[in-house]
């Protein structure tokens, strides 16, 4: 059930019908535009550009933004806004401003804001303060219940499981999941050890999940450690995955990686290793290795890929997507040198990249293809499972672009995003008939019947008046916020509903950043009742923290 505040339904255009549920009465919503006031700032100062927004389910937007006016300057002339659960901006943190809370400095920059079911915007910032050594570090800040920026990790703090004295260096990979929670990579200075993750997931702050050279590794024999962790995925519940590789106790090349994952509940275990029986393929195909890019959604199940060596297998056939079923484990998804649904017969996989798994478990990837007929114009497509768990191609480079004129063709598929509705939404590129570099990039998504519709293209005209009267630009660039099965810890641009953020620069030099609800997917009036109604109690309190001057 998703939880729509009162304030983003008529932001949005929605209304509720006893007979018709609920209905899309705007196609598109414009958010901002270049000279509309900034909130949270002086009189007269007023929003230039915008990075590309994200999206949460209740159909609310965080983005960064620059501003221009009086007083303004590169040190202070980029900021955070978000519309929480308002439906309205408003300003979240602004680069030079004072730092919320305990530590006395000023922001220097922000990274990666998302926004949480509840309107909650967390956000990667880098900062100065006179009592840090460094000339900068890297903050994870977020807003409490309360709407009260704070700080839940910083370069320079004591990082938890370690030592006394030894803190955290140079943190990446930085996830925030749809509870507000963050999870993290870093180095940690003071001790001999290396990497770590990090997570606020489990409700007891901040804690040490798996650290390179000082943890043992779950599913291993004792005295058997992490030597390298890969970037981690962060779901709802709060559960991290990850691949990583080994040394120690018994540990040689052939067995020397492995996925882990918390998905089970029962704290992180081991999901797969090198040398492990391969799932779905014949008894002595092993597992060799695993891409670094683990991915995992809120019910815990994880996806990946990975690489194989055994009886009949060939360089030409070694690789794989795995996922974790419901009761049924680790299950084979996809094999290099397996047919390609949806393409002509003897056309087949060659390997896979940019897996993703949605809230239903189903995954998706961009695969790479050969065989008949295969050229560098039609080698690369995207593809995602069905309800039933069934491969089908959501689009391929050398196809017809829909919603173009006649001889326009896919170039190049861009980022993409997986709902758990499973609609697929991404960026492509084109070529063809009257295309050039003023119309080349456009912005495409599955309705709910599974048809492919053209959302924005450059060179298309835009009406962005909201509705109140037509305004039309002609879009110059867009951008998309892709990457993601949106129960990942990863920032999107498409939500649960079907709903899709965009930014857009116009041919007369100004932007805007849209919500589209062209391929969104209504709910029926009786949930936006009970939705509105277990709303109301966050609109009796002012949740924004707010840098007004």
């Amino acid at each position: 059930m998703n939880l729509r505040p009162v304030a983003c339904l008529v932001a949005l255009g929605f209304y509720a019908s006893c007979l018709g549920g609920m209905s899309f009465a705007k196609t598109l919503r414009t958010i901002v535009l270049k000279g509309d006031r900034a909130p949270g700032t002086p009189t007269g100062l007023n929003f230039s550009a915008f990075s590309s927004p994200f999206l949460n389910n209740n159909g609310c937007v965080t983005l960064q933004a620059t501003i221009s006016g009086p007083g303004v300057f590169s040190s202070n002339r980029f900021g955070i806004w978000s519309e929480g659960t308002t439906g309205d901006l408003a300003l979240v943190a602004r680069k030079n401003d004072a730092l919320p809370g305990a530590i006395t400095g000023r922001f220097l920059g922000f990274q990666n804001p998302v926004l949480t079911e509840d309107g909650r915007t967390a956000f990667l910032g880098s900062f100065s303060s006179p009592s840090m050594t460094d000339s900068s570090a890297l903050g994870i800040w977020a807003e409490d219940s309360f709407g009260v920026v704070g700080l839940a990790a910083y370069e320079g703090a004591q990082a938890p499981g370690t030592t006394v004295g030894t803190t955290f260096d140079r943190i990446d990979s930085v996830l925030h999941n749809s509870a507000g929670q963050t999870a993290f990579r870093s180095y940690a200075r003071g001790d001999s050890s290396g990497r770590g993750i990090w997570s606020e997931g489990g409700g007891s702050g901040l804690r040490l999940i798996a650290r390179t050279r000082s943890t043992h590794a779950p599913g291993t024999p004792t005295g058997t450690q992490f030597s390298s962790i890969s970037p981690i995925s962060f779901n709802g519940a709060g559960q991290t995955a990850f691949s990583g590789s080994l040394i120690g106790s018994g540990v040689i090349g052939l067995n020397n990686r492995g996925v882990w994952s918390e998905g089970s509940g029962k704290g992180l275990q081991l999901v797969v290793r090198s040398s492990n029986q391969a799932p779905g393929t014949r008894s002595g195909v092993r597992f060799s290795g695993f891409f670094t890019d683990v991915r995992i959604n809120d019910a815990g199940l994880a996806s990946f890929i990975g690489y194989i060596r055994g009886p009949g297998v060939t360089g030409g056939n070694d690789q794989g997507i795995w996922s974790e079923a419901a009761g049924s484990g680790v299950q084979l998804v996809v094999r290099s040198r397996d047919p390609a649904p949806g393409a002509p017969v003897g056309v087949e996989f060659e390997s896979f990249e940019n897996q993703v798994i949605n809230g239903a478990g189903q995954t998706a990837f961009i695969g790479e293809l050969l065989g008949t007929g295969v050229d560098s114009t039609n080698d690369r497509g995207l593809w995602a499972q069905s309800s039933g768990g069934e491969l089908e191609l959501v689009a391929r480079t050398g196809d017809a672009a829909p919603g173009t004129p006649a001889g326009v063709n896919f170039a190049r598929l861009g980022t993409y995003v997986f709902n758990s509705s499973g609609q697929v939404a991404f960026s492509g590129f084109l070529t063809g008939t009257g295309v050039d570099s003023t119309n080349d990039v456009g912005i495409w998504a599955l309705d709910s019947s599974g048809t492919l519709a053209l959302i924005a293209r450059e060179g298309d005209a835009l009406d962005v008046g909201n509705g109140t009267a037509i305004d039309l630009r002609v879009i110059n660039d867009i951008y998309f916020a892709g990457g993601s099965g949106n129960e990942d810890g990863y920032q999107s641009g498409f939500n649960e509903t079907g709903q899709l953020a965009f930014t857009a620069s116009f041919t007369d030099g100004t932007w805007g950043a849209f919500v589209s609800n062209q391929v969104a997917i209504p709910e029926s009036a009786s949930v936006i009742l009970i939705s509105v109604m277990s709303m109301v109690g966050l609109f009796t309190r002012h949740r924004r923290f707010s840098l007004e001057k």
